[in-house]
């Protein structure tokens, strides 16, 4: 009888496990909302050609642009389904990898109304060459945004890798994005 009641006790704490845990997780950096190092590319677009194995922070993928690719893959979602409460501030961190100072290209933080055509509603980015000084290495990179008080739980929220000026090509791996407050 009790090799039976501790077996149904294993099974229950097994299947419990499996299910994992939806909700999002608290950090000292916020509540996380996503983080990807790409070796999995859900909520980023489906364009495997956008992976690159070249540079990579962790695995074996990154995101990347360079002269021929003007955007990397795309992380978007609609800000209720992020939080079910309205939120006001968010954090981008990632790792990046430029190979010079040429690397000046972006990355964007953007928030859009799909009810007006995707129209941006308000868009910050990380500089890259005004933060990065090291080059040939992995380094990592941290913006803070503000959202307007006019944000609705329906407005997306988008970020990407956007070449802009850049000459030569860019990776970015590991990206986190969290809610502040």
């Amino acid at each position: 009888m009790k090799f039976t009641t501790l077996l149904a006790l294993f099974a229950t704490a097994t299947a419990v496990a499996a299910c994992g845990d939806d909700t999002k997780k608290n950090t000292s950096e916020g509540t996380l909302v996503t983080e990807n190092d790409f070796e999995s590319t859900a909520g980023w677009g489906v364009d495997p050609a956008a992976l690159s194995r070249e540079q990579a922070h962790s695995g074996t993928y990154s995101i990347f642009i360079d002269p021929s690719r003007e955007f990397s893959l795309t992380y978007e979602n609609a800000l209720g389904q992020l939080s079910p409460q309205k939120f006001k501030k968010i954090r981008l961190s990632a790792w990046v990898y430029l190979q010079s100072p040429k690397g000046n290209g972006s990355l964007g933080i953007q928030i859009t109304d799909p009810a007006q055509g995707n129209k941006a509603v308000s868009g910050e980015g990380i500089g890259l060459a005004d933060v990065v000084k090291k080059y040939n290495t992995w380094v990592q990179v941290s913006k803070d945004m503000v959202l307007p008080d006019n944000i609705t739980s329906a407005n997306h929220l988008k970020v990407f890798l956007w070449r802009g000026m850049a000459t030569q090509a860019i990776y970015v791996d590991d990206i986190r994005i969290s809610i502040l407050e």
